[in-house]
């Protein structure tokens, strides 16, 4: 192993010498981007490792998010013009670090900031390792592109994408990042306004992990993304079976998301989300792929402090309520189930508008469901959306049979729940099926606020939810089909457990096991005091 102390003015040419072995070491400074690191393969024993051992070390473009915004809405528009959703996916690998035709690198205690469109780019990297790393603003903080990129552990990181306090969860409207003229009404009527060179903010139009085409084995855990427009979004594009594989993120905290905080795109398969924590997020998890095979959620929990942004123009109104589940129109037969169990959520949002998810299994789940004061302050917000709506594309499917979607076990508190809905259409929602108050310790029903954060989602001695839940039956591709992963019935429903006189704990769920791709083989050598 060789040592190199490296200083901003020495950093890329370290980089162009760097061999298997090598241990970079960057002294505290500026760095001004960009930066990369080509064509070196490293082994599972001899890796590249590019880390700080003392704060300071800050790589960045020094480009503050106001001084890059007019840039920004100028590319966005251009797609625009040419009938292309506006963005900056197209600049993707302008990146203030790249990583490109790589084997075997570890990225560990650096900072990168003031930096556009993206901080780290892995192109044709694998077995890749990025740790205890800090990302201050960015359209993308991690962006990781091509087939070949493969196993990509990312622990201990953090996010804030905006460092001006509200600015994207609570004082822009939605449609100033995301919306676009090109998406039009039933009659061809624009949803949106085009973009706006002088008042959008197109660059934040990003993802804490964006991939797009890569074979997957991406796992993100202990990581904190907040202030920011979306966190994890894997594209599939081609749709190829062997691509968007083997997503694992758990114990992580996501709060004021102003979109998405998972979103699988096309086809994906094996994507488990399971044991985070989730504050003011618009939306919980966009599921609209085509094809969506084994993907799991569970022992997550999920509240509200606050309202999201909207225009005041009610022409460009309508994203400020959210919703926790992001439902495709349309979509082929189930080619694996989506499980969605043991999550314990607090949402004055719809919880499942509309559209369908093909196989989907959600069972002893605890929602409870707060007035929905964004909108209409007498009103708890809707289960399935609105029943009644002539346009079955306007709610949630009633063909529960034919898609295979299951609902049993859940306690909701909302009084269409369940039987309501069942006269409604919704007859298949099975027969453990509560409504009732879960009694959250930590919460107030009557002010409908919250109490104590700490225990907000532990459950009162008297709970309906205690012991109630119903066996889980789990087929997961690793296991022979007679012989599931198998949940005996009597545990809590919902997120915590309080089996015993210990404190209460998370549900665990089964083992997470990759299909193809797991962790990297890099051996990591230790931080050196």
């Amino acid at each position: 192993m060789r040592e190199v102390t490296v200083g901003p003015g020495t950093f890329q040419n370290a980089l162009d010498q760097a061999k298997p072995g090598d241990v970079l070491i960057l002294t505290p400074g500026r760095y001004k981007s960009p930066f990369g690191l080509s064509r070196v393969h490293g082994s599972a024993r001899a890796p590249v490792v590019i880390e700080a051992r003392e704060p300071g070390a800050i790589i960045t473009q020094e480009a503050p998010a106001d001084a890059y915004r007019r840039e920004a809405n100028t590319t966005a528009k251009g797609l625009e013009d040419r009938r292309r959703y506006p963005g900056l996916y197209e600049r993707m690998e302008e990146a203030q670090l790249a990583v490109r035709d790589c084997r075997h690198v570890v990225i560990r205690n650096l900072t990168f900031e003031e930096g556009w469109p993206t901080h780290l780019l892995l192109k044709m990297a694998r077995d890749v390792t990025i740790q205890d790393c800090r990302f201050l603003d960015g359209t993308f903080a991690i962006a990781a592109l091509e087939p070949q990129t493969k196993r990509i552990l990312i622990e201990g990181c953090r996010w804030v994408q905006d460092r001006v306090t509200n600015r994207i969860w609570g004082d822009t409207p939605w449609y100033r990042v995301h919306g676009t003229k090109l998406s039009v009404d039933e009659n061809g009527v624009p949803l949106y306004p085009p973009v706006d060179i002088d008042n959008d903010w197109r660059q934040f139009d990003g993802d804490f992990f964006r991939s797009s085409g890569i074979a997957g084995g991406v796992t993100i855990r202990h990581c904190a993304i907040s202030d920011a427009f979306n966190a994890i979004h894997g594209f599939n594009n081609g749709g190829r079976v062997d691509r968007n594989l083997d997503f694992h993120v758990h114990d992580c905290t996501f709060e004021r998301i102003r979109d998405n905080v998972l979103e699988p795109e096309r086809r994906a398969a094996n994507w488990w989300f399971h044991h985070n924590h989730l504050v003011d997020c618009h939306k919980t998890c966009s599921l609209t792929t085509r094809h969506n095979a084994f993907c799991l959620i569970f022992s997550n929990t999920q509240h509200f402090r606050s309202i999201q942004s909207d225009s005041d123009d009610p022409r460009w109104s309508g994203h400020r309520s959210g919703g926790i589940f992001k439902a495709p129109k349309k979509q082929t037969m189930p080619s694996g189930p989506t499980y969605v169990f043991h999550n314990s959520l607090i949402t004055r949002s719809d919880y499942l508008r509309k559209g369908l998810i093909p196989g989907l299994i959600h069972a002893n789940n605890v929602v409870l469901h707060a007035t929905d004061r964004a909108q209409t302050p007498s009103r708890k917000p809707r289960v399935f959306g609105n029943p009644a709506n002539p346009q079955p594309t306007q709610r949630f499917t009633t063909e529960w049979g034919r898609y295979e979607i299951v609902f049993d076990g859940d306690v909701q508190d909302h009084p269409d729940w369940p039987g309501t809905l069942r006269t409604q259409g919704y007859g298949d929602i099975g027969t453990n099926a509560l409504g009732a108050d879960p009694r959250f310790l930590g919460w107030d029903r009557a002010q409908e606020r919250i109490i104590d954060e700490a225990t907000l989602f532990h459950l009162h001695t008297g709970s309906p939810c205690r012991d109630r839940a119903i066996e889980l039956e789990l087929k997961l591709p690793w296991l022979d089909d007679d012989d599931p992963w198998i949940s005996p019935a009597g545990a809590d429903v919902g997120a915590y457990q309080h089996a015993g006189p210990g404190a209460p704990f998370l549900f665990q769920g089964p083992a997470y096991q990759a299909t193809k791709w797991g962790l990297p083989t890099t051996v990591v050598p230790p931080v050196v005091a």
